[in-house]
């Protein structure tokens, strides 16, 4: 249990410096192709699927590199 507390503490610590220092350059996140925003008059929503697609894959990705490589 320890081990999942460090390592997501490190990926939320180079994730938040990522966003401070490269912010400008992911603005096209959340604008993507299949992130629905509906605005009406009183209403406003917004389901970012195609983000949270990539952000899963993305996770998976280095879940599976600390599992092969950190075992």
């Amino acid at each position: 249990m320890s081990k999942i507390f460090i390592y997501s503490g490190f990926f939320l610590i180079i994730s938040g410096i990522i966003f401070h220092y490269f912010g400008e350059y992911l603005k096209w996140f959340g604008n993507l192709p299949g992130d629905f925003k509906i605005n009406q008059k009183n209403f406003k929503i917004f389901i970012p699927l195609t983000s949270m697609l990539l952000i899963s894959i993305l996770i998976n990705i280095i879940i599976g590199f600390f599992k092969k490589f950190l075992k």
